[in-house]
């Protein structure tokens, strides 16, 4: 096959690195694989070279309610985006629950019923109220965290001005 440090878009490739990159003679001109033979001068990372290239499982799936709470299971992907340019390799899994496969099923079981909906009433079928019958909840959730972090700010801002206009 191609080197590791192959980059598959033919104009990537071209802007990457001009004449250090060769197309392979089996791709076709639409599909051709550039090969960059010196990364560094293309400036591109090679960190993940010496690493094997794995699916890094989810830590949120064995995080705590405290871990969760204040996103400390982020905090090894943190330490690497410390280090170097994070890259794919350094991701994490998708969670089961935030698979694009199951939240489509999700979504067109919701957008079915929406359909049939439609039909009875004689109207057109509205994909937002698909939507937001499908996610609600966890929009609802996610927005009262933010009601409550906002709130807080708007609390202290309130109470540092009565403060200074008493003093």
């Amino acid at each position: 096959m191609a080197e590791k440090w192959g980059v598959e878009d033919v104009n990537v490739g071209a802007h990457l690195c001009g004449s250090t990159a060769s197309t392979s003679s089996s791709a076709s001109a639409q599909n051709a694989l550039w090969i960059i033979h010196d990364p560094k001068q293309c400036g591109l990372s090679t960190h993940s070279t010496s690493r094997a290239s794995q699916v890094k499982t989810n830590p949120l799936q064995k995080a705590n309610f405290c871990s969760r709470l204040f996103v400390w299971w982020l905090n090894p992907l943190f330490k690497i985006g410390h280090k170097w340019k994070l890259e794919p390799d350094d991701m994490y899994s998708v969670l089961p629950e935030d698979r694009s496969q199951r939240l489509g099923e999700e979504l067109q079981g919701y957008w079915d019923q929406e359909v049939k909906r439609a039909q009875k009433d004689a109207q057109e079928p509205s994909l937002v109220k698909a939507i937001v019958k499908c996610y609600w909840k966890s929009y609802l959730i996610g927005g009262m965290f933010t009601f409550l972090e906002e709130a807080e700010e708007w609390l202290l801002v309130a109470k540092i001005l009565w403060a200074e206009s008493n003093h």
